[in-house]
């Protein structure tokens, strides 16, 4: 119910994921992007994994979809 505390769930959930995926590499067969916003949080920023290079900007949503941009590819493994 607290949108606040859902963002911040998510952010120390995609940290997690970034690190797994930087010791174990990408297990899928399309490449997954490390995506940021700089305005999450008061502006202090946040990072997300997505797929597609379109940024979908997953902490605000419909009201600013492709507020960010891809920092980085993670490579699908073969």
């Amino acid at each position: 119910p607290d949108i606040a505390e859902a963002r911040r769930i998510f952010e120390r959930l995609s940290l997690e994921i970034e690190a797994l995926l930087a010791r174990h590499g990408n297990p899928l067969a399309e490449d997954l992007h490390v995506a940021t916003c700089p305005m999450v949080d008061g502006n202090r920023g946040a990072r997300w994994v997505q797929q597609g290079t379109v940024v979908d900007n997953a902490y605000f949503g419909a009201a600013m979809l492709r507020c960010g941009e891809i920092l980085q590819t993670v490579t699908a493994q073969p």
